[in-house]
């Protein structure tokens, strides 16, 4: 069994691999599929391209990051409207829930002659006292 190292790849063949891994990255792909597309690109064992993903995860962080962005604001855009949308329901739920007595006791009343008249239950207000 040789265990002699690969030879390392160009310069321009590492800047070319770094920047397809900084590209995936940036796609959240995940580690494991880059590493398995490296092995299968350029004939590198599975440690090295480990290790080679791992190495440029670690210094281009940022514009991994970058790359990232655009999807991770379309995300929070989106959960701050669903948060902006429960909060009006539940305010208003809570209105209606906390209205006066003497208006809740009229609609009760309201409703009562209308489910009379109609055959028709209605939801009031609360609870009859």
């Amino acid at each position: 069994m040789d265990t002699a190292p690969l030879p390392q790849p160009a310069a321009d063949e590492t800047q070319e691999l770094t920047d397809y891994v900084i590209q995936q990255l940036g796609k959240h792909v995940g580690s494991k599929d880059i590493i398995y597309k490296l092995c299968e690109l350029t004939g590198m064992s599975w440690p090295d391209a480990e290790s080679f993903v791992h190495q440029v995860e670690a210094d281009h962080r940022p514009d991994i990051a970058r790359r990232r962005s655009p999807i991770l604001l379309v995300v929070g855009a989106i959960t701050l409207l669903a948060g902006f949308l429960m909060a009006f329901t539940s305010a208003t739920y809570l209105a209606r829930m906390w209205q006066s007595p003497a208006r809740c006791r009229r609609a009760q009343d309201v409703g009562q002659r209308i489910t009379r008249q109609s055959g028709r239950a209605l939801a009031t207000c609360g609870p009859d006292k």
